[in-house]
């Protein structure tokens, strides 16, 4: 079973999930130009990704 909620208003956001496996809350002020302008895509979070993407990599992460 899953134990979910989320709330939304024009200025914050809040997620809270109870199941045993996972838990967790989160309360987020959204900022007035949006809540993407939190994150700053650069090309070292974008080589980030592209290295946990490659399978082969994440074997070889795992292994150390």
């Amino acid at each position: 079973s899953e134990t979910y909620a989320e709330l939304k208003t024009d200025s914050e956001l809040s997620l809270a999930r109870l199941n045993e496996d996972l838990q967790y809350f989160c309360f987020i002020k959204i900022p007035e130009n949006g809540i993407n302008s939190y994150v700053d895509i650069n090309k070292r979070i974008i080589s980030l990704f592209r290295l946990l993407s490659d399978e082969d990599a994440l074997k070889i992460i795992f292994h150390l």
